[in-house]
């Protein structure tokens, strides 16, 4: 019975051995198939390999699977576990197996016992019941072990398969061994951004083959093979693939040998390619949709709809508009899974703004350029109103007519327009003078009102005003309406008399009292019309403010009259007054309440026009006048009206020339600024066209001679390079465009506007044809464009060339009249100091002298200054009128610092320079500007230096003189275009070749003369009788330019100083001396007169820009 129990549990024991040996061996077989993966994974990767490396993993994996059968079979089982294995398995045992197991081993000799026999019977017949206790160790565990096993061994067995290449390469020894020994290859598997150079590096260990070379395959060309270059006594090869554009494998071959292949991965950024905008426009504006192709700016009235199309590089996961200001707002595009393509749609225009778009792709890259997006939001504006006549504030008799003359003009069109006027007293009449003008179109409208017909008496004021319809942004009719301005119908029986007082003021018959009426009459004006601009601003933030102010001037007006009214003593002057102040207290009365409430304005201004009403019946009928060079630019309506009275009066008077002050011109108008900017980028434009224009014609012909491949891709690649420049040159005339568009800006450049969006399509055909490679195509777009530009630049210049030449004259006119009174001055100074006049006090007259000089030198810095500006701003439209206005600024300048410079070294030679005077003229010749010749005049004259000051002034009046001849001739070389520029220089080339020819003549001359003289040397020289020099003197005198006049000082020439390149053409190449064959500074050079080869080259070349103001040529 034991021996049958230990057998049972033998048989128990060994199924758990073998079931303990099959897992040991599948975890042994599984660990070296995942070493032999490993193995594998890192010959593939690096491209480290070994012969060695397989064989000595079987080799370990059959020692390991050995020592595991040893270790198993040699093990002593442990007879108890096993018992408590079966007792687990069987739990109805009750520890009976368990028991008899411990009896067995404890009471070996104690055979009879009955206790041991049945705890060992029982066992026995529980494991026969049980069918040998086979639940302790299931057979579908031990299947499913010895599964796994053998699934480990095949792995393994398919692992070392696998490795068998290089065990047999590993046997043959060679080149894998100089790997085995140190060959790497860099970068190996590498990502490339597309369009950059992959640098492939071969570094070897001990042993070097003789040759290596790179092996690149791209799926979309032959394969092509690179030879690695050996770098110096490094053990490196190196070699390059440049402009990588797609994905592709490369290998290293050596001495037969190659290492495995490399994968290289090209990605690329997130870029914008094409930007297309559609703009829908409001209701009101009546425009269609409008679509804008290949676009970064937009321009586009409030309320428009902007809808944004993206055509990128490559599919991104987000698009976003990044807003450039403070609160970095930021606008989420919408994009297409698996489609290169961003949209913005129904975007609302409310304000401008620029924006920067950002790009990221599926693997997190963002684009590196954030191109700007720049939205300009234009506002609707309000008609242009202008009333061309009458100007300002009339002053007609009740039997006149009243001519209105005015343009119009908007944006999206005007549904009505017309003129409304006031009879004080009576309700506004409005005269509609017509309808529907179209969009930016501008209309003329004309009108004549007769007073006689609406009834108007003396002293009775009649307002007008023009008005124009529009539709505004909520949809809604909007009127605008200009200045008011007045009629002030005058008596029949006015009367003016001359006056005897110089100082050319108005004297009302009145005296002081009626002085006094016309400035409060002159103040009430001022406040109707304050109201009435009230009016059209009723919403703006400083609206109550400004109530407040008009409020207090009405009070102010209140309280002159109420004074005023307290001195008539006559019944009608009383009952006059009180009608004009009970009319400002009823102003200021509804100006009170329109701070709350802005519809009280308008019983303020009906107010305002009865105190005003009455205030002209309290005007004199009779004034004392005087003629007076100057009409003050800030005289009332009644000054004004009254002009053509005096105007037609014949006075007794001669002219005052000492008295008028004219003020300098305000610097150029926004408007002229923003013509000057487009016209300079115009020209831009049209020159960069014709260079890609050239560049064409060139690539036009290369294309034909091309016979190779090679040559037709460098082609195309130059191509692509123009189809770049003609993009950015369409974004040039994007922001061309938006400038055009500006409020100051859209009356009048409307025709270039349009033009210039014909010029950009054309552009955009040569981008699209170049990018094509259709190079004929893109060649004739790009000469039309090339054209238009053209065209668009001479219209702007012709506009301009009006503008410069009304301001040339102006200035003609003041330099004229600056002249003749500098010559009434300097008679003055010269008086001074003859002693026939010489009296005993000549204080007054000195002043006099002072306060003219002090004058002279305002006018004549203001002039200088203003020629300056024209001069800079005509420097691109106008380069014959800049450089003559430059040249003679110059001068005046450099022949001040002179004229100031030799009197002071005079003055400090004769010992009369004093330490004040010295300063004073130090600082004056540290001031910019002109006039110093007449200020260095003024201190001389104030120090008594009369001979000194007499001839500082010769020398001022030549300086005079001087910009007054650079003032006209500009005014002559005004051009405008291109065929008036032809024409100036075919005239000044026929006066150059008339001057030529008189000087060959006269070197002729000279040469004869100097001949006869030698032949009969010795003889006495006839009376009248010319020396070689002096003849050519002469010459000098008549071919000399002419500023060298009578007036330049002595011993002074009226040219360019030496060293003055900027002025002197003398010091530049050019190709007058080929004309006469001889030397082309004789003409007159020596004595500062115009030199015919500058002039030639300035007429030649004169469309040739020069650097900054001040600047040489270059």
């Amino acid at each position: 019975m034991k021996e049958f129990l230990l057998a049972r549990l033998r048989r128990v024991i060994r199924r758990h051995q073998w079931l303990r040996l099959s897992r040991q061996l599948a975890v042994c077989w599984l660990s070296a198939a995942v070493l032999g993966l490993g193995l594998i994974w890192m010959q593939r990767q690096t491209g480290w390999s070994s012969p060695f490396a397989f064989p000595l993993l079987a080799a370990l994996t059959g020692c390991a699977a050995l020592t595991l059968a040893i270790r198993n079979a040699r093990r002593r089982p442990d007879v108890r576990a096993i018992a408590l294995t079966v007792e687990q398995a069987y739990p109805e045992l009750r520890g009976l197996l368990l028991t008899a197991v411990q009896q067995i081993e404890t009471d070996d000799e104690a055979e009879g016992s009955y206790l041991r026999y049945r705890v060992v019977q029982q066992a026995v017949e529980h494991c026969q019941e049980t069918g040998n206790w086979r639940g302790a160790v299931p057979g579908l565990q031990v299947r499913g072990v010895m599964a796994a096993q053998f699934v480990a061994l095949a792995l393994l067995v398919g692992t070392m398969w696998q490795g068998r290449a290089v065990w047999s390469k590993g046997s043959t020894g060679g080149g894998t061994f100089f790997a085995a020994r140190g060959l790497s290859v860099t970068p190996g598997d590498t990502t490339l951004e597309r369009g950059e150079t992959l640098v492939v590096l071969a570094r070897f260990g001990s042993a070097l083959p003789p040759g290596v070379n790179l092996v690149v395959n791209d799926a979309a060309s032959p394969v092509r093979t690179i030879p690695l270059v050996k770098s110096l006594a490094d053990p490196i090869f190196g070699g390059s693939v440049a402009d990588v554009a797609a994905d592709f494998t490369y290998r290293v071959e050596y001495h037969g040998e190659r290492t495995r292949d490399f994968t290289v991965k090209v990605y690329e950024h997130p870029r914008l390619v094409r930007a297309d905008a559609e703009l829908t426009f409001p209701d009101y504006t009546t425009l269609p949709p409008r679509r804008i192709e290949d676009t970064r700016r937009v321009s586009a009235v409030e309320g428009s709809k902007l809808a944004l199309s993206l055509q990128l590089n490559k599919p991104v996961a987000s698009a976003t508009l990044i807003a450039r200001n403070k609160t970095r707002t930021e606008i989420p595009l919408t994009v297409t899974a698996g489609k290169a393509v961003a949209a913005l749609t129904a975007f609302p225009l409310t304000a401008s703004q620029s924006y920067d778009l950002k790009l990221v792709d599926t693997e997190g890259r963002a684009n590196k350029a954030t191109p700007p997006l720049v939205i300009d939001v234009l506002p609707n504006r309000t008609p242009e109103l202008k009333l061309v006549a009458p100007r300002g504030d009339v002053r007609p008799s009740a039997l006149e007519e009243v001519a209105f003359e005015g343009t119009v003009w908007d944006d999206f069109g005007v549904p009505a327009y017309g003129l409304a006027y006031t009879v004080v007293g009576k309700e506004t009449k409005f005269i509609e003078l017509g309808r529907d003008a179209k969009t930016k179109e501008k209309r003329t409208f004309a009108q004549v009102v007769r007073l006689e017909e609406l009834g108007v008496k003396p002293d009775t004021l009649v307002s007008w005003y023009a008005w124009a319809d529009d539709i505004g942004p909520d949809g809604k009719v909007r009127r605008t309406t200009t200045d008011m301005f007045f009629a002030e119908v005058r008596p029949f029986d006015e009367i003016f008399r001359e006056s005897q007082d110089m100082q050319g003021e108005e004297q009302e018959g009145q005296g002081p009292q009626g002085a006094q009426t016309r400035k409060l009459t002159d103040l009430q004006k001022q406040i109707i019309s304050a109201t009435w601009k009230l009016q059209r601003t009723a919403t703006s933030p400083q609206f109550a403010w400004d109530v407040g102010v008009v409020s207090q001037s009405q009070e102010q007006a209140l309280k002159q009259a109420e004074v005023e009214a307290g001195k008539q003593t006559g019944p009608r002057a009383r009952t006059l007054w009180g009608a004009a102040t009970q009319g400002m207290e009823e102003a200021r009365t509804q100006l009170e309440k329109a701070v709350k409430s802005p519809a009280a304005l308008t019983a303020a201004l009906a107010a305002e026009q009865a105190a005003y009403q009455a205030l002209l019946k309290l005007q004199a009928r009779e004034t004392s006048i005087t003629r007076s060079r100057s009409r003050g630019r800030g005289q009332g309506g009644g000054e004004q009206g009254n002009q053509q009275q005096i105007d037609g009066l014949d006075l007794a008077q001669t002219e005052n020339r000492y008295e008028t002050q004219k003020q300098a011109k305000a610097p150029q108008s926004q408007e002229r600024r923003e013509q000057n900017q487009v016209l300079n980028r115009l020209q831009e434009l049209a020159r960069r066209q014709q260079d890609v224009n050239d560049r064409l014609k060139e690539l036009q012909t290369a294309l034909q001679a091309a016979r190779t491949e090679q040559e037709k891709e460098d082609v195309r690649r130059q191509l692509k390079r123009l189809q770049d420049e003609q993009k950015q040159m369409v974004a040039d005339m994007d922001e061309v465009r938006q400038r055009m568009d500006r409020p100051e800006n859209q009356s009048a450049m409307q025709d270039q506007r349009e033009q210039l969006d014909r010029t950009r399509d054309e552009v955009q055909k040569a981008a699209d044809a170049a990018g094509e490679g259709a190079v004929s195509q893109a060649l004739a777009a790009g000469t039309r464009a090339q054209r238009d530009l053209q065209q668009m630049r001479d219209d702007l210049r012709k506009q301009n060339a009006g503008e410069f030449s009304e301001d040339l004259k102006e200035m003609r006119t003041e330099a004229r009249e600056l002249a003749r009174q500098q010559e009434d001055v300097s008679k003055k100074i010269a008086g001074l100091g003859d002693p026939k006049k010489k009296t005993l006090n000549d204080a007054p007259e000195r002043q006099a002298a002072l306060d003219q000089l002090e004058q002279q030198r305002k006018r004549m810095s203001d002039l200088v200054e203003r020629a300056t500006q024209i001069s800079q701003q005509a420097e691109n439209a106008e380069p014959l009128l800049s450089r003559q206005l430059y040249d003679s600024v110059r001068k005046i300048a450099q022949d001040d610092a002179k004229t100031v410079k030799d009197t002071r070294q005079q003055l400090l030679e004769e010992g009369m320079l004093t330490r004040s005077l010295n300063e004073r003229l130090q600082k004056s010749t540290e001031r910019e500007g002109g006039g110093k010749t007449l200020e260095l005049t003024s201190e001389l004259l104030k120090q008594g230096y009369l001979p000194q000051a007499g001839r500082a002034a010769q020398q001022a009046s030549a300086g005079i003189d001087e910009l007054k001849r650079g003032v006209e001739r500009a005014v002559e070389n005004v051009l405008g275009d291109d065929a008036a520029a032809l024409k100036l220089a075919q005239s000044e080339l026929d006066k150059v070749t008339d001057q030529l020819t008189r000087e060959m003549k006269q070197a002729q001359g000279g040469t004869e003369a100097g001949k006869a003289g030698e032949t009969n040397s010795g003889q006495p020289q006839a009376p009248g009788e010319n020396k070689p020099g002096d003849q050519r003197q002469a010459g000098n005198g008549s071919a000399g330019d002419p500023g060298a006049g009578a007036n330049s000082p002595a011993g002074q020439g009226s040219g360019p100083p030496p060293g003055n390149t900027r002025g002197d053409p003398a010091n530049r190449s050019g190709r007058g001396g080929a004309l006469a064959g001889g030397d082309m500074n004789r003409g007159g050079a020596e004595n500062g007169g115009a030199q015919p080869r500058g002039r030639l080259e300035e007429l030649i070349g004169g469309e040739t820009q020069r650097g900054a103001f001040g600047g040489g040529n270059g």
